[in-house]
């Protein structure tokens, strides 16, 4: 029908089991016939690499048309993807739909090559292919060249690193993709995630409950460091903490202490918790270095022992001088 002249522009194909024979006939068929428009040959068996490309070289060759559907047709390997990448330099293209296929690395790469000569490509879908981070970064980078028109790129279930994030932020910025829309299944876990220091939380809080007490108010970060001059060893047990808290009347409780002993802990012990107070002077120490403990006073020199007396020499005996 195409061969005599079907006079229809829009031709859906999809779901007939369409195979290496039907791919050679449409082929055929093309190579006489340039007037369909909108071809949707989804949902078939076009996976046999000979037939199914001379099949796209053959579509390549079309001054018309418009919109190509290809999906779930199992394409993969680099060889259809020199002929897919043909099918970008069709003039009037302006929807190319390849999602659901075995398409990535090389085959990636190849279709990426030919994006600048896509001149009115609008809008590419490669959802449900196994691209790789890699790949998704290819073809993002494509999208930095202003002579790619490409506006919609659709890759559902695609998953993406932090680096594609800070490409798609360049491409957005840019005056030629202000409409740029982009979809993707997610973000890989390789995030870091930021926020408010749990130590600077905690000692931030004990630092104000200190400064509410009006008999009694402490300096809480030149207490800490004071105390932790006092122990003999950095690692205490938390319990040893907020005893001595309470006979020195601080007014910080022992849950305090314990989130305290969350955010700078000690080694793990089955026994007791622990608390690391060099972690924890360490970091008052950066949260308020103009707090600092008053120098330490040389030690007194020792005196100098005093020389015991020493007893008069006994005379000599003889004879004395009248």
């Amino acid at each position: 029908m195409i061969f005599n002249g079907l006079p229809a522009k829009r031709v859906n194909l999809s779901k007939n089991n369409l195979g290496r024979v039907a791919a050679l006939a449409i082929a055929e068929a093309f190579e006489f016939k340039d007037n369909i428009t909108h071809l949707d040959l989804s949902w078939n068996n076009l996976y046999h690499a000979p037939s199914t490309k001379r099949l796209l070289e053959q579509m390549s060759q079309s001054r018309v048309l418009k919109e190509v559907n290809l999906a779930w047709n199992a394409l993969e390997g680099e060889n259809l993807a020199m002929a897919i990448r043909n099918l970008l330099k069709i003039p009037t293209l302006t929807i190319l739909d390849l999602s659901s296929n075995r398409l990535a690395g090389e085959a990636i790469e190849t279709i990426a090559a030919n994006l600048s000569l896509a001149k009115n490509l609008n809008t590419l879908d490669l959802s449900y292919n196994p691209l790789s981070p890699n790949d998704v970064i290819t073809i993002l980078q494509k999208m930095l060249l202003p002579r790619v028109k490409l506006q919609n790129l659709l890759m559902a279930n695609v998953f993406v690193r932090k680096q594609f994030m800070v490409i798609l932020n360049r491409v957005k910025n840019m005056k030629s993709r202000k409409d740029f829309v982009v979809f993707f299944g997610g973000v890989l876990g390789n995030w870091t995630i930021t926020g408010a220091d749990a130590r600077e939380v905690v000692l931030r809080r004990a630092d104000y409950l200190c400064s509410l007490s009006k008999r009694n108010k402490v300096d809480i970060g030149l207490y800490l460091l004071a105390l932790a001059k006092e122990f003999p060893k950095p690692i205490i047990p938390v319990m040893d903490l907020v005893d001595r808290c309470a006979y020195d009347n601080i007014p910080i409780d022992a849950d305090l202490i314990a989130e305290l002993a969350e955010a700078c802990p000690g080694p793990k012990s089955a026994k007791t918790k622990l608390i690391n107070m060099d972690d924890v002077c360490e970091f008052v120490k950066r949260l308020w270095p103009e707090r600092k403990l008053p120098p330490t006073p040389p030690p007194e020199p020792e005196p100098e022992p005093i020389p015991e007396p020493q007893a008069e020499p006994e005379p000599k005996k003889g004879k004395r001088k009248k």
